[in-house]
C-alpha cells in the first residue's frame, strides 16, 4: 500500500508546516511508502477571528487536486489517498473516479470542524443550510475519518449520519519536545496568564476582556502580539497559566502547547478538555475567576507532572503511528 497525502497549506501561524516533516519522519521509520501532493501557495490574508484565507485555501486544494489527478495512473489497487482536511473538493472527484473505474483504493481524511458544530465559523456564516449535505456525502465517501478527541467524535454522531466504525479518535500531532524548548522552571516563571485562542465568541474572547478589565488580571492575548511561533512558545514558556474559556473546543492546540510549557491550564469542565485536562484544572460554570485561581490548584507540582503526562499521547510520533495503523487495517 502507498499513501498519497493531500496535506494542508503550510501556514506559519498553524501546525501544518511541521506536519510534513513529522509525517515524513514517522512514515520513513515505519517503512510506509508515501508521497506528498502539494498545491499552489498564495499570500494568505488572515483576520484575527479566522484561521485561514478562504480564497488561498481553495487555490491550494484545487491545484493540489489537479496534481493528484495527473498522477492517478500511478495509484494502484489497495493504495490510500489521505487528505489532512475532509473539507476538500478532491473527495467528490476521487469518489466519482473510484465508482466509474471500479478501482479499489481507499479514501481517508481528518475532520477538524464543520457545520455539524453550531459554534463553528462555517455554521455561523450560514453554511449550515447546505453544509450538512456535503458532510453527509463525505462521511459516506471516506473509509476512515480521524478526529482529535472523543468529544469531537460524539459531536459528529449527534447530528450527522455516519458509520461510527469509520470515526477514529487519534488526537492531532504535536511536537511536545520542540514546543517546550523555551520552558522556564516554575520559580523563574512570570505572573502571566496567556489566552491563545482566536478573538471570537467561540473561544470566549469576551470573557477574557471582561476579566482583564474588571479584575486587572495580567492576561496576555497572544494574537495581539503578532509573534512568530518561536516567540509564541517563549511566551508560554515563561507564563504560569494558559487560559481557554472556550464555549466550544474540539481539540485545543494552544492549551496542549501551554501544558507542554509547564503552564497550569484553566479551562471549563467539558468539551474536548475532558480528554486530556485533569479535573482539578477544569472549572465549573458559574465559578468566578477568583474562585478558580484560589481553589488550591496552581502550585501542585505532582498534579502538573501528571497533567503533562496526560498530553503525552498527542506526541506526533504516537498520533501518526495510530493513523498509519488505521490506514493499513483497511487493506487487511
Amino acid at each position: 500500500m502507498k499513501i498519497w497525502i493531500l496535506g494542508l497549506e503550510p501556514l506559519e501561524t498553524r501546525y501544518t508546516g511541521e506536519w510534513y516533516s513529522q509525517f515524513k519522519k514517522v512514515f520513513k521509520e515505519l517503512g510506509v511508502s508515501h508521497e506528498f501532493i502539494y498545491g499552489d501557495v498564495v499570500t494568505m490574508n488572515l483576520e484575527s477571528k479566522f484561521f485561514l484565507d478562504p480564497i488561498g485555501t481553495n487555490i491550494w486544494k484545487t491545484t493540489q487536486m489537479s496534481r493528484m489527478l495527473n498522477k492517478f495512473d500511478k495509484v494502484r489497487e489497495g493504495d490510500a489517498i489521505f487528505t489532512w482536511d475532509f473539507w476538500h473538493p478532491a473527495l467528490e472527484c476521487l469518489a466519482y473516479i473510484r465508482s466509474f473505474l471500479k478501482k479499489k483504493f481507499y479514501l481517508v481524511g481528518i475532520a477538524h470542524s464543520g457545520t455539524y458544530d453550531p459554534w463553528d465559523l462555517t455554521y455561523q456564516i450560514g453554511m449550515g443550510r447546505y453544509g450538512k449535505f456535503f458532510e453527509e456525502g463525505w462521511f459516506q465517501i471516506l473509509d476512515k475519518v480521524f478526529v482529535a478527541t472523543t468529544f469531537h467524535k460524539e459531536l459528529i454522531l449527534k447530528s450527522r449520519t455516519v458509520d461510527e466504525r469509520k470515526l477514529c479518535v487519534t488526537g492531532l500531532p504535536v511536537d511536545i519536545e520542540h514546543v517546550s524548548r523555551f520552558r522556564k522552571p516554575w520559580g523563574q516563571k512570570e505572573d502571566l496568564i496567556v489566552f491563545t485562542g482566536r478573538k471570537s465568541a467561540e473561544k470566549g474572547y469576551d470573557l477574557v476582556l471582561k476579566l482583564r478589565n474588571d479584575l486587572n488580571l495580567p492576561i496576555v492575548v497572544a494574537l495581539d502580539l503578532g509573534l512568530k511561533k518561536k516567540d509564541y512558545h517563549k511566551l508560554l514558556g515563561k507564563a504560569k497559566i494558559v487560559f481557554a474559556p472556550s464555549k466550544q473546543e474540539t481539540f485545543g492546540y494552544g492549551v496542549v502547547e501551554g501544558i507542554a510549557n509547564g503552564c497550569v491550564p484553566v479551562v471549563p469542565n467539558g468539551l474536548s478538555f475532558q480528554d486530556y485536562v485533569l479535573k482539578k484544572f477544569r472549572y465549573e460554570e458559574g465559578w468566578s475567576f477568583r474562585e478558580i485561581l484560589s481553589n488550591g490548584r496552581l502550585l501542585l507540582d505532582p498534579l502538573l507532572e501528571e497533567q503533562e503526562m496526560a498530553i503525552s499521547k498527542y506526541d506526533y510520533k504516537k498520533v501518526i503511528r495510530i493513523m498509519a495503523d488505521r490506514i493499513w487495517e483497511l487493506g487487511e
